[in-house]
């Protein structure tokens, strides 16, 4: 890291695990509009709609690999709480408290129509998601493109972190192990989750965190524990009506707001600001400046 010239991350807290080492850049990680646009957000009360690929052969003959939708069998009326991620997440389910919120909500009568979809091909919360049988939907994964309208499907999406401390592994001059301890390794991801919800018009909930602590406005977030996403998760299910038109509301402002397409002047002016930073190091130029060198070889 001290050979580089600046560090650019989706996380504020890596950022700071090496600002003693180099200048750090916050840029989020934002969606495109143009996948996000295209998509209907599921209705309430609609069936669950079943996602995956169809081989089908053109007119020039060429194989095309074809997404196709089917509804699920007797799922009209569900309430459908959705989740998918990298095979990292395993911690954030068992140590937040979600899986016995979870089964409590599952062990009780008057959420007989709420289900989750677990999405990808995680398969070491097997243990926890067989213990549920019948309320667990298996979503295989999708290309990215195509991630939207999986997001869509969904009536709540889940966002939970754990949130145990670790060292942030960056050693500091002066002192004898490793620096940090005060956030989590969770607390280092990005906030793309909550930013997916909310451009897919999905009400969310997710672990009040340094993550996600800056879209607190636009989700409700959760300090973690069994009894707090129990009361989350059973408020947010028995006023989802309700949460849905908010949430579909408020996805036309975030699609304008919260999207790579509206934000690419971010990217623009932080690498200009590092570009005038390392001129200005190397003397001969002002900061904040772009400066245009031009080797005029006649006039």
């Amino acid at each position: 890291m001290l050979h580089a010239d600046a560090l650019i991350s989706p996380s504020k807290i890596i950022i700071k695990d090496y600002e003693h080492l180099v200048p750090g850049f916050w840029i989020p990680n934002y969606p495109y509009r143009k996948w996000y646009e295209k998509i209907t957000p599921k209705p309430f009360g609609a069936p669950d709609i079943e996602l995956g690929y169809n081989q089908e052969t053109d007119e020039s003959g060429q194989q095309k690999t074809i997404l196709v939708g089917k509804e699920r069998e007797a799922s009209a009326g569900w309430i459908v709480l959705g989740w998918g991620g990298s095979i990292s997440h395993v911690d954030s389910w068992v140590y937040s408290g979600i899986v016995e919120a979870l089964n409590r909500v599952f062990a009780e009568d008057r959420y007989a129509n709420v289900r989750l979809k677990f999405c990808g091909s995680e398969t070491r919360l097997d243990y926890i998601l067989n213990k549920w049988g019948s309320k667990v939907i298996r979503q295989g994964g999708v290309s990215p493109e195509h991630w939207p309208y999986v997001v869509a499907t969904f009536d709540i999406g889940l966002a939970p972190l754990d949130m145990r401390p670790v060292a942030s592994n960056t050693w500091k001059e002066g002192e004898e192990k490793w620096g940090g301890g005060e956030y989590s390794y969770d607390e280092r991801r990005s906030w793309l989750k909550g930013v997916e919800y909310l451009c897919a018009g999905v009400p969310w909930l997710g672990t009040k965190c340094a993550t996600y602590i800056d879209l607190e406005r636009h989700g409700h977030l959760v300090k973690n524990g069994e009894e707090n996403w129990y009361k989350a998760l059973t408020d947010m299910i028995d006023n989802i009506q309700s949460r849905k038109i908010l949430a579909v509301d408020k996805r036309k402002w975030a699609l304008k707001k919260y999207t790579m397409e509206a934000n690419v002047h971010q990217y623009a002016a932080v690498y200009e600001r590092i570009g005038n930073m390392k001129r200005s190091k190397g003397g001969g130029t002002l900061p904040n400046i772009l400066w245009n060198r031009i080797k005029y070889e006649s006039i």
